[in-house]
C-alpha cells in the first residue's frame, strides 16, 4: 500500500487514443472472435495453470514425499523460484535478440521441464529442490512477456484491451490450476503418497504450452500483413 501511493506523484502521459477511436462492444467482441487472441488464450491459459501449482505445491511436494525436505528447504527454493523468474525475465530480451521469439520461448520452457524432471527424480535432495525450483522459475518467465509482444505487433491500437483479455485468461487458468490440484492432491492424497505424480502434471502441462505455441507464431505471421483495425 505504501508503494503503491508513489502513483499519485508520477505524472503519466496522455493515453493516445482519441475520442474518436473510443472502443466500443463491437470492437470487443470483433477481438474475441480472432484466431491468434483464442490461441494465445489457450496457451497464457495453460501457462497460468504452471506458474500456480509450481508456486503454490511444490514445497507441499517437496515436504510430503516420502524422505522429503525440510520445510526451511522447500520455502528457500519458493524463494529461489522467485529470483529465478526474475532472471529469466532480465535475460529474455538478450535471448530474443539472438535467437528470436520462438525459439527463446522454447528454451525457456525446456529449462523448466528439467526443472520439473529434476524434481520427480531427486525429490529427497536439498540442492536439486533448490536448483528445480530455480529452473522452473527461469523457464516460466518468458511465455507472457512473448505472447505480449505479440498482441502488441497484432492489434496495434487497442493492444492494451488484447493483452487485458488474455491476462483474463491466464488468471483463470491460474484459479482452475489451483483448484484442480488442490483438489486431486489434498490431504488424504499426500498421506497415501499420491503427491509423487505431482511433478508428472507440471510436465505435462509445460508440454501443452511448448505445443501450442508455435499455432501462435502461425497465427501471427498470418495475420502480420493485414490491417485489423481492432
Amino acid at each position: 500500500m505504501i508503494l503503491s501511493l508513489s502513483f499519485i506523484f508520477i505524472k503519466f502521459p496522455k493515453a493516445k487514443i482519441s475520442k474518436t477511436e473510443d472502443i466500443s462492444l463491437i470492437d470487443t467482441l470483433s477481438i474475441l472472435k480472432t484466431p491468434v487472441l483464442i490461441i494465445a488464450s489457450f496457451v497464457l491459459f495453460f501457462q497460468g495453470m504452471v506458474e500456480a501449482v509450481s508456486a503454490n505445491y511444490s514445497t507441499s511436494y517437496l515436504t510430503h514425499i516420502e524422505g522429503g525436505v525440510s520445510k526451511e528447504i522447500a520455502l528457500t527454493s519458493l524463494i529461489i523460484l522467485t529470483v529465478g523468474m526474475t532472471i529469466g525475465r532480465f535475460s529474455l530480451p538478450l535471448f530474443i535478440r539472438y535467437l528470436g521469439n520462438k525459439s527463446s520461448l522454447v528454451i525457456f520452457l525446456i529449462l523448466a521441464f528439467i526443472g520439473a524432471l529434476i524434481q520427480k527424480v531427486y525429490p529427497t535432495s536439498p540442492f536439486f529442490a533448490i536448483f528445480s525450483m530455480g529452473l522452473i522459475g527461469w523457464g516460466t518467465g518468458a511465455t507472457s512477456p512473448i505472447v505480449f509482444n505479440y498482441m502488441g505487433q497484432i492489434y496495434k491500437k487497442n493492444s492494451g484491451l488484447a493483452v487485458s483479455i488474455v491476462v483474463l485468461v491466464a488468471q483463470v487458468g491460474m484459479l482452475i490450476g489451483n483448484y484442480g490440484v488442490g483438489k486431486l492432491f489434498n490431504d488424504n492424497n499426500l498421506l497415501s503418497g499420491n503427491f509423487k505424480f505431482f511433478p508428472i502434471l507440471m510436465m505435462i502441462l509445460i508440454i501443452v504450452v511448448i505445443f501450442s505455441f508455435p499455432f501462435v507464431v502461425r497465427s501471427v505471421a498470418s495475420q502480420k500483413g493485414k490491417n485489423l483495425n481492432y
